[in-house]
């Protein structure tokens, strides 16, 4: 073992190391945003409703008067546990089917969850990278349709069966940090087990969209408000946890898709 080590750490280290970070987006590039919704111990991924094609038309369709969907990813019976399920909280860790819930939002997502959302500005062919990923997500029949996980909404949400099942190595933050890798963003998912550990690597994605805000707000008469921070704000890690304990915005979100689309 002692004549490995050598070896290894080498290896360790360029494991560890993250590419180095791609100039901001063109203005022209930037329009086309994406949101990483933090809940503290979840992580969700929203894009404008116009922006969502393909297979993924259907939920644009189905919430005509949403500004945006957010896609969560999650432990079956974990992500629909009621309030003080506390079984589900000891099978947490316990490997299970995975599920995929779609929320449709009437306001945009930073009004929906204010202060914690985070604004992308996706690189060219971002948005559809991302919009594949969310679509290959779902786990469908033989004839391609999307199977629900709940034949009725809740609370404000529908929820379809994932394609893959989620485990201590697969969690709702690795999910989403490949949705964002899919997107052309620099995330290495295998570093991403918790929330915070996404959102640590993406300070420059952030950063391309708070420097142009913060550069209109420059301009204004006043300036931006005395004290008033552009810098993203400091999320604590925290395992994935059941639906009833996240949806806090409930009254904020749109509606109307009909089970086994």
């Amino acid at each position: 073992m002692a004549l490995l080590a050598p070896l290894a750490a080498p290896l360790v280290l360029a494991g560890c190391a993250l590419p180095p970070p791609p100039p901001c987006p063109t203005e022209a590039a930037a329009e086309t945003e994406a949101w990483v919704v933090s809940h503290g111990w979840h992580l969700e991924l929203a894009m404008r409703r116009h922006a969502l094609d393909g297979p993924l038309a259907r939920f644009a369709a189905a919430f005509p008067g949403a500004d945006a969907l957010a896609f969560g990813f999650g432990k079956y019976g974990f992500m629909l546990a009621g309030t003080g399920a506390f079984e589900e909280w000891l099978l947490g860790p316990i490997p299970g089917p995975g599920v995929i819930q779609v929320t449709g939002l009437t306001v945009p997502p930073p009004e929906a969850y204010p202060g914690r959302v985070f604004a992308l500005a996706l690189p060219p062919g971002g948005r559809e990278g991302m919009v594949r990923f969310l679509a290959d997500s779902f786990a469908r029949d033989t004839e391609g349709r999307m199977l629900p996980a709940r034949e009725e909404a809740l609370m404000g949400s529908f929820f379809y069966k994932a394609a893959r099942g989620y485990s201590l190595l697969y969690t709702c933050n690795r999910w989403a940090a490949e949705g964002l890798q899919a997107a052309g963003l620099p995330v290495r998912p295998e570093s991403a087990l918790l929330a915070g550990e996404v959102l640590a690597q993406l300070a420059r994605p952030i950063a391309c969209v708070a420097a142009p805000a913060a550069s209109r707000l420059a301009r204004l008469p006043d300036g931006p408000a005395a004290g008033r921070s552009t810098a993203p704000r400091t999320i604590t890690s925290q395992p994935c946890g059941p639906l009833a304990e996240r949806l806090d915005a409930r009254r904020q979100r749109g509606g109307g898709l009909p089970a086994g689309t």
